[in-house]
C-alpha cells in the first residue's frame, strides 16, 4: 500500500515510537490522527506536524473512550486505512513480588487496549475491503523475558491476536503486521519503575520502529523484529528447546546476581544512616533482607513487604524508613520524605527485634530463598 493520501491513527503517539511513527506517515505523505492520554503532548505534536493531523485524548484500556477517540478522528480527517498499535506499558519485577494488580493493567493496555482499537476501527475496513493494521509488540511477545512475566504475557497475546487476525481479515483486504522491538530508546523501561541495564541488546532509537512500520505497510510485511538477529531466539528455542531453557535460566541468573551487586552498596549506606552495623543477606528474588544483631532492615517490595509484615509482627516493630533508588546499578539514598519521580523506588524499613530468634526464622520464612 503506498502511504501517500493514506489516513493513519497512531496510540501512544504524544512521544517515543509512537510520535516517531506519526512523524513517518506524514512526511510519506498519510493524514495522520493521534492518540493518547496526554492532550498537551498530543497538541504540540500535531502544531508539529501542521496540515493533515489531528488528535484526540484517550486510555486505550477504556473501550468507551477508545470509540469516542475514534469517532473523533473519523469526523476531524475520515476512517482509517491504516491502525498503529502502540500504546503500552511496562512493568518489571519478580513473579513471587509482583503485585496482581500489574498484570491486570498489563494486559488492559497492552492487549485489551490493541482488542479496543482494532474493533473500533476493523468492521469499516472490512466493509471498504481496504486497511492495515501494524500491531507493536515486543520480542517479550516471542521469548519470554524473566522478571518481566506480566509484560510478556500481555505481548504474547498481542501477538497470538495478531497471527489469528491476519489470516482473517486476508479475505477482506485487510493486512496485519506484527513488529517485535527489542530494547528502545525511549522513556519506556524509566517508566516501567527500572532502567534498562543490560549490555546487550543495544536500545534502538525509535526511528527504528517507525522505518519498520513503515516497511510494514509499503511492502505487506507480516512481522518483523528489531533489531534482525534476535530473531534467533525463536530459531534456537524451536530447534533446541532445552539449550534455550537453559539458556533463560542462566540470563534470569545473571541479573539476579546483578542486582543482588547493586543491592550490597547499599549495606553501608544503611549502617551510616542508622549506626547499626548490618551483615546482607538476599534472595533470587529482588527482596532483600539486612540483618544486624539487634535489627532488621527490609527492602520493600510490594507482596515481599506484605509477607515480612504479616510474619514478624508483633515480634519486629518498625523504627525507621529511607528510600533508595536504583540507578545505573547502584542505589542512590535520599533523605528520608524526599519522593522519588523517577527511576526504581523503594522503601528499606528498619525494624527492632523483639523476640530475636523467633523473628529471624518467621522473616526467613517468609523471605523464603535466602543464601
Amino acid at each position: 500500500m503506498r502511504l501517500a493520501g493514506m489516513t493513519a491513527y497512531v496510540t501512544g503517539a504524544s512521544h517515543g515510537i509512537g510520535r516517531s511513527t506519526a512523524t513517518a506517515l506524514h512526511e510519506r505523505g498519510a493524514s495522520v490522527g493521534l492518540i493518547a492520554r496526554s492532550g498537551d503532548e498530543l497538541a504540540a505534536a500535531v502544531e508539529a506536524l501542521g496540515a493533515r493531523a489531528a488528535y484526540a485524548v484517550a486510555d486505550v484500556g477504556d473501550r468507551a473512550q477508545v470509540a469516542r477517540a475514534v469517532a473523533t478522528l473519523a469526523d476531524r480527517l475520515g476512517p482509517p486505512d491504516l491502525l498503529v498499535n502502540n500504546a503500552g506499558a511496562g512493568a518489571y519485577a519478580a513473579v513471587l513480588e509482583e503485585d496482581p494488580e500489574a498484570y491486570e493493567r498489563l494486559m488492559r493496555v497492552n492487549y485489551l487496549g490493541t482488542v479496543h482499537t482494532i474493533t473500533a476501527v476493523l468492521p469499516g475496513m472490512a466493509d471498504r475491503r481496504r486497511g492495515h493494521i501494524v500491531n507493536i509488540a515486543s520480542v517479550a511477545g516471542r521469548l519470554g523475558a524473566p522478571f518481566e512475566a506480566a509484560y510478556s504475557a500481555s505481548k504474547f497475546a498481542v501477538v497470538g491476536l495478531s497471527e489469528s487476525l491476519a489470516a482473517e481479515m486476508a479475505a477482506f483486504g485487510v493486512a496485519v503486521s506484527v513488529i517485535n522491538p527489542g530494547p528502545v530508546d525511549t522513556e519506556f523501561t524509566a517508566a516501567r519503575g527500572v532502567p534498562f541495564q543490560r549490555r546487550v541488546p543495544r536500545p534502538v532509537p525509535p526511528g527504528r520502529i517507525a522505518a519498520a512500520v513503515v516497511t510494514a505497510v509499503e511492502r505487506d510485511r507480516f512481522e518483523q523484529t528489531i533489531p534482525g538477529w534476535l530473531r534467533s531466539g525463536s530459531i534456537v528455542r524451536a530447534l533446541a528447546p532445552g539449550l534455550y531453557r537453559r539458556g533463560l535460566q542462566r540470563d534470569s541468573r545473571r541479573e539476579s546476581e546483578a542486582l543482588a551487586r547493586a543491592l550490597l552498596q547499599w549495606r553501608p549506606r544503611l549502617s551510616e544512616t542508622w549506626g547499626v552495623d548490618f551483615r546482607f543477606r538476599i534472595g533470587i528474588h529482588t527482596g532483600s533482607v539486612v540483618v544486624g544483631s539487634e535489627f532488621l532492615a527490609v527492602g520493600e517490595t510490594p507482596n515481599l513487604a506484605a509477607r515480612v509484615q504479616e510474619a514478624a509482627a508483633p515480634d519486629a516493630v518498625l523504627v525507621s524508613e529511607a528510600t533508595y533508588r536504583l540507578t545505573k546499578g547502584f542505589f542512590d539514598f535520599t533523605d528520608l520524605g524526599l519522593q522519588i519521580l523517577k527511576g526504581f523506588s523503594q522503601q528499606v524499613k528498619l525494624y527492632r527485634v523483639q523476640g530475636e530468634t523467633s523473628a529471624r526464622s518467621k522473616l526467613d520464612a517468609a523471605v523464603g530463598g535466602l543464601t
